[in-house]
């Protein structure tokens, strides 16, 4: 199995990873020849021979990495015999893990440095994609055919940059077989996976149709909707994107794959399992208007017994249910009601205490019903009967817009209607609805998080290009390539076109222009004092953490520093026991308090104050507990050595002087300016700056 010509690899990015299974070394294994070995014969023979290839190769020191386990297993569809082997730096597989996949050649097949600590740093994409390069060239054979980079980006789960490479032979794609490279912010490849490898007979090319009549074809079938997104920050922009019935879910063993097919031969359009695709255009949206009973909004919060009242008429709420809990959120405007229901359910409802409308209702676990399924028609009905009952008080329009997963999971139907202005959809203001499929009855509805309506971020829709100058802008940004294509296991290849990379591709309905993926920086941000913090910031798609991301001079509010620091640093957690009483439960930013809470950054309290600004020594307060964390909270003095250190508050001294010392914070001229607020640019330079004492968080 060879996958790699060595000076021919081109960059890319995306990211999935195979991961090795731990067991103990094997009993009984089979190598290439197909015969079985024991621990006291051959295979522990071959066990300490791929042992010291591994070692070799990856340069793992015995001292350093113990070897936990090793194993033969089978790879891909011509079922290679790769070895699995895990390593742990000093044993200790919970801490730093390293689990390997390599043939009896020495090819490797994937990589996985497992971490306790997540990994921080200030790597560049262009930096990354270096060492991406350099871990190929030192770890891929020579071989046949050439890679060509099809996805690169920065995958914020993963804190790191992902590269995907797709294999080419002669010039022609081979869809799927892909090599695939996540290197973390601290620039240390994390993982590596080979995904498949196609053998067999390639169709021949020379009778394929011409690039220029499947791009008409292509273009002819695109089915674009345009909607308010908000692409980086705060502020809407009206923006085409593409939408179709999902071609993945026909036919057993298919790779899944969300572009579209062409046969290279007929140029007819085709599922993933290679069959006729048919008409895969998508219904359009269907407009809800508000109801004509629609109340306005009352001045007064409603008492606890109106709000129940109100989940009652809802008709979410099972007959014998009993209130178990109930609690006026007065900051956030809802009553949240927890019940317990005559089967033993648990089911939380909350109310709008000004406007009556439901916000969120959950039920765990919800009783499974017997007979038929309900008709997608019928369901679809039922969505919209329920928005109206949960929802009775709104003035805006919605829009149910098809989902391609919303009738084909067995257990539930899920619905999103998105919320319009000026006619247009608005992407990130929805309600989810999910319903029982056999009674249409409510599982789940969230209200999902919306903040306060400020028309001026709604541009004027009256200067929009066409959907048909919008399927011209997207054929010829992204156009078709000519692929070979294995769409079952054990099946014959296919020649076909393809274009598998723009799906979540998104084009600026005023200009005709496709939005990067990573915007320019902000004019404001350009020739700054902290330009290359900030550019560092929006390559990773950060900036829209602090409102809309365009003021580098911005005073930060709480909310956004911890959002700042939890996305650079950690990921989000979960809210668990979550004690602040002004900030949404079920907003964006309750996980990344939780993040902070959980890893001791901020106390515990009844109030967190997610909009007010914070000042440079309350920011060092929170710091300082992030350097603890690390291990990094040696100081030689607990007073700061700044000319206004007067003015610091008694309770922040030990931890300004902290971040003086490690040189995080530096002051202006020897000022410290307590009591300022602290700006995006200066939140952003003290995050890179902390990635020079550490690498792990």
């Amino acid at each position: 199995m060879k996958y790699m010509k060595k000076g021919t690899a081109m960059l890319l990015a995306g990211s999935i990873l195979i991961m090795p299974s731990l067991t103990p070394v094997s009993a009984v294994a089979d190598d290439s020849s197909g015969v079985n070995h024991t621990t006291t014969g051959n295979l522990e023979t071959i066990d300490r021979m791929m042992e010291k290839k591994v070692r070799a190769q990856l340069q793992l020191s015995a001292e350093q990495w113990k070897l936990l386990s090793s194993k033969s297993a089978k790879f891909g569809d011509n079922q290679v015999t790769v070895w699995d082997l895990t390593f742990a730096e000093d044993g200790n597989q919970l801490d730093n893990r390293l689990d390997v996949q390599m043939d009896l050649d020495g090819t490797l097949y994937s990589y996985d440095h497992l971490q306790k600590r997540i990994a921080i740093g200030s790597i560049t994409e262009a930096e990354a994609a270096k060492r991406a390069e350099a871990f190929l060239q030192a770890n891929a054979p020579e071989s046949e055919g050439q890679w060509a980079v099809v996805h690169h980006g920065y995958i914020a789960g993963d804190k790191g940059y992902s590269f995907v490479y797709e294999r080419e032979i002669n010039g022609v794609r081979v869809l799927d077989d892909q090599a695939i490279l996540v290197v973390d912010n601290s620039g240390e490849v994390k993982s590596f996976s080979l995904t498949q490898w196609t053998t067999g007979d390639f169709p021949a090319v020379e009778k394929a149709i011409s690039q220029e009549k499947a791009q008409d074809l292509y273009k002819n079938a695109l089915d674009l909707r345009v909607d308010y997104y908000k692409p980086y920050g705060n502020s809407f922009q009206p923006l085409y994107h593409a939408i179709w019935k999902s071609p993945n879910t026909t036919g057993d063993g298919a790779p899944f794959r969300q572009g579209l097919l062409l046969d290279a031969y007929t140029g007819q359009r085709l599922l993933a399992n290679g069959q006729p695709a048919g008409d895969l255009r998508v219904p359009t949206d269907t407009l809800v208007p508000p109801p004509a009973s629609a109340q306005a909004e009352r001045a007064v919060s409603m008492t606890q017994a109106e709000a129940e009242q109100v989940a009652h008429s809802s008709g979410v709420l099972p007959a014998g249910s009993t209130l178990k809990n109930a609690e006026n959120l007065n900051d956030l405007n809802f009553w949240k009601l927890q019940y317990t229901t005559s089967n033993g359910s648990d089911l939380q409802i909350t109310v709008g205490s000004k406007n009556g409308n439901i916000r969120y209702s959950y039920l765990t676990p919800y009783p499974k019903a017997d007979g038929p399924r309900l008709s997608d028609d019928q369901l679809k009905q039922k969505a919209i009967e329920w928005l109206n009952k949960l929802v009775p008080n709104r003035t805006e329009s919605y829009v149910l817009r098809y989902e391609p997963d919303a009738f084909s999971q067995p257990d539930a139907a899920s619905f999103r209607f998105l919320r319009t202005y000026q006619g247009l959809p608005t992407d990130d203001e929805y309600l989810y609805l999910q319903l029982q499929p056999q009674t249409g009855e409510v599982v789940e509805y969230v209200d999902a998080y919306m903040p306060v309506r400020n028309e001026s971020k709604y541009p004027s829709v009256q200067s929009l290009i066409t959907p048909e100058q919008a399927k011209q802008a997207y054929a010829a940004a992204y156009p078709l390539h000519l692929s070979y294509y294995r769409p079952v296991v054990g099946g014959p290849i296919r020649l076909v076109y393809a274009q598998d990379n723009f799906l979540f591709s998104r084009l600026d309905a005023q200009t005709g222009k496709i939005l990067p993926a990573i915007p320019d920086l902000p004019p404001r941000m350009q020739g700054h004092w902290a330009e290359s913090a900030l550019q560092l910031f929006s390559e990773r798609s950060l900036l829209g953490d602090a409102g809309d991301g365009t003021d580098p001079d911005k005073a930060l509010t709480r909310g956004e520093l911890v959002t700042l620091l939890t996305d650079f640093t950690t990921s989000p957690h979960s809210p668990k026991d979550f004690p602040y009483l002004d900030v949404d439960p079920y907003s964006w930013l309750s996980t990344r308090v939780a993040s902070a809470l959980g890893q001791g950054w901020i106390a515990s309290d009844t109030e967190f104050r997610p909009n007010d600004t914070i000042t440079r020594e309350e920011a060092a307060s929170i710091l300082a507990r992030v350097l603890t964390h690390a291990g990094q909270n040696g100081v030689t003095s607990l007073t700061p050595n700044y000319a206004d250190t007067a003015d610091i508050s008694p309770w922040a001294l030990a931890n300004v002087s902290l971040l003086q010392e490690k040189g995080l914070m530096n002051g202006d001229e020897g000022l410290f300016h307590p009591k300022q607020n602290i700006t995006l640019a200066e939140m952003c330079t003290i995050l890179v700056n902390l990635t020079k004492l550490t690498h792990h968080i």
